[in-house]
């Protein structure tokens, strides 16, 4: 059985601009990678990177990046083993300027969809992981190489990887009622009924 994870990084935007933007608060609890495997959390990168994960895929989908970007620099990325589908995506200058993904689970292991103008390097990890995939099927091996081709890529730009990357956490804490985390708009009942 497989997971579902994501996270947002960013640089040169500071962690209460962030968490502001993304609707979300620090708890006071540290930890380690199990506080954001269970929900949401905080921790800042050697390199300086402010990365928030949480065990949410669709969290970097809902979530205003591209305004956030207007601050500086962002990347995204989602993986769900579950269904072999897997993304990155670029932001800066209150745009999004690229995207990298695969779903393995519909399109086949050669699937990666690409807009925009990725990063340097991507051209290079993008043969690689082919020539690995084809290697593998070769073998007679099921296995989908393509799927950690997304994840790769925003570990080159951030240097965060699901899973390997170990750091403190900073607990944080999603909007109880009347929204979601990235959502800047209010839920139906708080728009229904008002309050804060």
């Amino acid at each position: 059985m497989g997971f579902s994870h994501a996270f947002v990084a960013t640089k040169d935007i500071g962690k209460a601009d962030l968490l502001e933007r993304l609707g979300l608060t620090e708890t006071g609890e540290d930890g380690d990678v199990d506080v954001f495997l269970n929900g949401y959390g905080l921790t800042q990168l050697p390199n300086g990177w402010l990365v928030v994960a949480c065990n949410n895929y669709g969290f970097p989908a809902r979530a205003p990046l591209a305004a956030l970007s207007e601050l500086g620099m962002v990347v995204s990325c989602a993986i769900d083993e579950r269904v072999m589908a897997s993304e990155a995506r670029g932001f800066a200058g209150g745009r999004e300027v690229w995207s990298v993904a695969h779903d393995g689970g519909d399109k086949g292991a050669f699937d990666l969809e690409v807009a925009g103008a990725p990063p340097d390097g991507f051209v290079g990890l993008r043969d690689k992981t082919f020539a690995e995939q084809e290697a593998e099927d070769t073998a007679g091996a099921r296995v989908d190489v393509v799927f950690d081709l997304p994840p790769r890529l925003a570990e080159s730009l951030c240097g965060f990887f699901i899973g390997e990357t170990e750091g403190d956490f900073v607990e944080l804490r999603a909007p109880r009622r009347g929204g979601s985390p990235g959502s800047s708009k209010p839920g139906f009942f708080r728009r229904l009924f008002g309050g804060r």
